[in-house]
């Protein structure tokens, strides 16, 4: 309405500007008639200011006449010139409009008075027979100065009101002048109020084309929209009814206007209508409400509705649009959802990235024994174990850039202080919603925890030789495969040892195979002291064992004193035992350059060890006697007891 509202105040506006100029105007005029009337009476002020000079004038010279002629005629004459002077005063002393003019009035009257008593005394002189020439010596001494005074005094009154007759004029100049600019103001006034006029014509003719295409647009709008839209006055009679309001409730138009709209309420509305009329009277918006409708078929229909005043110019409500829409199939999917969400076995929920839960489904109060109230209520990394909440942290960033989650796992606390592992796979939406759902894996974390602990064990089993600790043949086979393998690339020496107990068929003969299985462990503590840690040292089988050395051929003889001296050591520090260690070595070494297999490296040492054992027996030596020297270099030795 601002459109329109604008040309009416500006016509007001130029109107009142109109009104005032010609108030203006008439003042104006009046005072210009004042200002010429102050200017006419000014010009017969100065008129009588002059007819006072000339009856001073005449008075003066009727004196001198009589003085020197001694005429009666001449004497009256001088009285009658005297009284009108004196009359004329009279008159300008009753009409004195400023003080200035009052006071030069005063002094000609004195003045007068003292040119009365002089010229009577010159008379009276005349009469007694005073000479002429006295008489002219005696007026120009005596009258003369007081005839000149009266006339510098009339002089100042003529000066007087010719200045007052130069003001009058002065104003009343500039009075037409307003008054004529005054006029031109009023016919531009009035110019402008015409044209303000075609203006507003046109203007309104504007509006109100845009208020037809407004209104139809709008009109449009209601008519295309896909939801029910309605209005109701302030009784809750219904107004309008748009075409989706028919195919939602199923009432043409005319069925439902001008009767109550608790006629769509599926029950006695009473109480929630008249909630909604008073906050609509009271000009309040109604916020979405969910609520159900009855259709003419006296289906149900789910809506949505929002009700909003509609006011007049002044504000006040006069009616209400609502507009309804039907979410009924929403719903109806709503609920399907949320069974499913509730029947799952899984632990299904819907999240933030502010770090609370939103929606919880049944299975988390059974899972870990909190009611949903619980679990809602505070962020739910306060029930993630502090060991995983770092990664969990580090997921929900991930989510927020929105990265899904996929069998992230972490351990959520229990109401009973426990813990329970779960595996997520979440989804976020841009709004940062996630949708998550939770297994249950606890169970299988125990089971692989004992899986993982079965399968090392087994495969301890498998590399581990469980009389000695000592690696078995496949551990050592595996090992040294790698150390060859490293050899290789590093160009790098091995020194292999094969070692065996002397005597263990007579010891398991004579003495039980517990008492051999004794001795094969103290040998294999000999060997495992003797060399490094880094060191493969395995068990083959029976009383056979093998040495790989890592990290370059170190001197095969001072290893072979060291087992030696441990061997002695042992022997003397047990003389409980029934028997004495002894054990047969044999060393080789293993050249890059030649790239011999582990096969047939363990049996060149195993050949040379034996070599040495049968030489030894047919040599019937003493204990640590060197054996002969194998081929290739090695050195074969026996160590310990015969």
């Amino acid at each position: 309405m601002g459109w329109v509202r604008a040309p009416l105040i500006f016509l007001f506006v130029t109107l009142a500007a109109i009104a005032g100029v010609a108030t203006a105007a008439m003042s104006m005029r009046s005072a210009v008639a004042t200002s010429g009337a102050a200017l006419a009476q000014a010009a017969l002020d100065l008129g009588e200011a002059e007819r006072l000079r000339s009856l001073r004038e005449r008075v003066s010279r009727k004196a001198r006449t009589y003085l020197f002629t001694r005429e009666n005629r001449y004497l009256q004459e001088l009285r009658a010139s005297e009284r009108a002077f004196l009359k004329l005063l009279a008159t300008r002393r009753e009409s004195a409009r400023t003080p200035k003019e009052s006071e030069l009035v005063q002094l000609l009257e004195e003045h007068e008075g003292a040119r009365r008593i002089i010229a009577d005394r010159l008379i009276d002189e005349q009469r007694s027979g005073t000479s002429v020439d006295r008489l002219v010596r005696e007026s120009e001494t005596e009258l003369q100065p007081v005839l000149d005074k009266t006339d510098a005094t009339i002089a100042r009154l003529v000066e007087h009101h010719q200045n007052n007759v130069e003001l009058a004029r002065a104003e009343s100049e500039r009075s037409s002048r307003a008054v004529l600019l005054v006029w031109s103001a009023t016919g531009l006034g009035v110019l402008a109020s015409i044209l303000s006029s075609l203006a507003l014509a046109r203007s309104l003719k504007r509006s109100q084309g845009r208020a037809a295409r407004t209104r139809r647009h709008l009109a449009a709008i209601v008519a295309c929209s896909d939801d029910a839209v309605y209005s109701i006055d302030m009784e809750g009679r219904i107004l309008t009814w748009n075409e989706s309001a028919r195919r939602i409730f199923g009432y043409e138009g005319g069925e439902v206007v001008g009767r109550h709209v608790s006629m769509l309420a599926p029950s006695n509305p009473a109480d929630g209508m008249s909630r909604i009329l008073a906050q609509i009277r009271a000009g309040e918006p109604i916020a979405p409400i969910e609520t159900s409708c009855k259709a003419k078929d006296r289906r149900l229909v789910d809506l949505v509705l929002t009700i909003s005043p509609i006011k007049d110019e002044s504000g006040r409500p006069t009616s209400a649009s609502t507009i309804a829409r039907d979410v009924t199939k929403e719903r109806r999917l709503r609920r399907q959802r949320d069974r499913f969400f509730d029947l799952s076995l899984d632990l299904v929920c819907i999240a933030g990235t502010d770090g609370y839960f939103k929606q919880l489904n049944p299975k988390f109060e059974t899972v870990l024994g909190f009611t949903r109230a619980e679990l809602l209520e505070r962020p739910f990394l306060d029930f993630v174990h502090p060991d995983e909440r770092e990664a969990t942290v580090r997921t929900i960033s991930k989510l927020s850039a929105g990265e899904p989650a996929i069998d992230f796992e972490n351990r959520y606390r229990c109401k009973d202080a426990s813990y329970r592992w779960l595996s997520w796979l979440a989804s976020p939406e841009p709004d940062g919603t996630i949708y998550a759902i939770a297994r249950d894996v606890t169970e299988a974390k125990i089971a692989q925890t004992k899986l993982s602990a079965l399968a090392d064990e087994l495969r301890q089993l498998a590399v581990v030789d469980e009389l000695t600790g000592l690696h078995n043949r496949r551990g050592f086979n595996i090992l040294a495969d790698q150390e060859l393998a490293r050899a290789l690339r590093k160009r790098e020496q091995c020194l292999f040892f094969f070692a065996d107990v002397d005597g263990l068929k007579r010891i398991n003969d004579e003495l039980g195979h517990d008492a051999g299985d004794r001795a094969i462990c103290a040998a294999a503590a000999v060997l495992r002291s003797a060399f490094r840690k880094s060191d493969i040292i395995a068990r083959l089988g029976g009383d056979e064992f093998v040495i790989l050395c890592t990290d370059g051929a170190p001197d095969d003889r001072l290893l072979m004193e060291r087992v030696e001296h441990l061997l002695r050591r042992y022997n003397s520090t047990e003389p409980l035992h029934p028997h004495a260690l002894a054990i047969s070595i044999g060393s080789t070494t293993f050249d890059p350059v030649h790239q011999e297999p582990l096969d047939a490296i363990l049996r060149r040492a195993d050949k040379l060890m034996y070599e040495q054992k049968a030489r030894r027996k047919a040599a019937a030596r003493p204990v640590s006697q060197i054996l002969a020297t194998a081929a290739n270099g090695s050195r074969p030795r026996k160590v310990g007891p015969p």
